[in-house]
């Protein structure tokens, strides 16, 4: 099967269990109206019913923006750690729910909402777990050696040139191989996750391992 082929039968597959993949939708939709909640009414509660709170409506505004930081001290950083806790949060639902949705894809014509989407999801949920522990593993590495270890070496190496030019460039291809890093690390999680849903794996890591093992022999094709 070519990639051509591969993405047409997909595209099929996903507009057959288009219910489920509501689902997935709306899960995210719900954690992101909650992340942007402490924001409204953080904004709701400075402005009150004011002018500035119908310009906002509109557009944003530098000048409010500036404000709010000077009269609101702490609230942008607050803001920022609860949007991450709801990130990480979101992080756990999907890979729970992922289960359940690639399940349907076996059978695309049962109802999602049915006892067997959620017996689906709570069969996988462990493992989706223990499958996104290890990607997280994987993210972590890529910004710790590529990122990290490369920039600080080019930092070491270019402290004492002249030049801005070759620094620029030097960090452009440490960000490329940074973005390269994590595709590669969300290919092999994705193929992961279909291992342990479709072919019923039962171990997180044989089925990342192995997963890491198609992604290297058909990397081209995978990609």
């Amino acid at each position: 099967m070519n990639a051509g082929t591969a993405i047409k039968k997909g595209l099929r597959m996903t507009r057959r269990a288009d219910r489920a993949v509501w689902i997935l939708f709306l899960a995210n939709l719900a954690v992101a109206a909650l992340a942007g909640l402490p924001i409204y009414r953080g904004i709701l509660r400075f402005t009150g019913h004011s002018l500035m709170s119908g310009e906002l409506a509109r557009g944003f505004s530098v000048d409010w923006l500036t404000d709010f930081i000077i009269n609101s001290s702490g609230s942008l950083n607050r803001y920022a750690l609860a949007i991450a806790y709801l990130g990480l949060l979101s992080i756990v639902v999907n890979s729970i729910l992922s289960g359940g949705v690639l399940a349907r894809f076996r059978q695309p014509d049962l109802i999602p909402l049915s006892g067997g989407f959620f017996r689906d999801t709570a069969r996988y949920a462990w493992r989706m777990v223990r499958l996104m522990i290890i990607g997280l593993v994987g993210y972590w590495l890529v910004f710790r050696f590529l990122y990290q270890g490369l920039n600080g070496l080019i930092d070491r190496w270019m402290r004492d040139v002249l030049e801005d030019r070759p620094v620029f460039w030097a960090h452009l291809a440490v960000g490329v191989l940074v973005i390269a890093g994590l595709v590669f690390v969300n290919l092999v999680m994705d193929y992961a996750r279909v291992n342990l849903v479709l072919r019923d794996e039962s171990s997180a890591i044989a089925a990342f391992l192995s997963s890491l093992g198609f992604s290297l022999r058909r990397l081209r094709k995978a990609l």
